[in-house]
């Protein structure tokens, strides 16, 4: 999902920069981002409230270039990790 996400962005809508927001708890999904080029930009400390405790926030970026850079190993990856042996 994540690849067409990206195809999408940076293909059909011409995107320069993808930017979003990951609980720093949640490292599962900030390694995913990474794993597809995003790279961490900075910490926002404290900067949710989740049921009464505040918690980190990290932000991550991907620029059009570094996707075009990253496309081709991820498309690869995609299609071995498909194939019927």
């Amino acid at each position: 999902m994540e690849y067409l996400a990206l195809e999408l962005a940076f293909g059909r809508l011409c995107v320069h920069k993808l930017h979003c927001e990951v609980l720093a708890f949640n490292e599962a999904v900030i390694k995913l981002h990474q794993k597809f080029g995003f790279e961490i930009e900075g910490q926002l400390r404290e900067h949710h409230d989740l049921d009464g405790k505040f918690v980190d926030v990290i932000t991550l970026g991907l620029l059009a270039r570094e996707w075009a850079a990253k496309r081709g190993e991820m498309q690869a990856k995609l299609l071995g990790q498909n194939r019927i042996n």
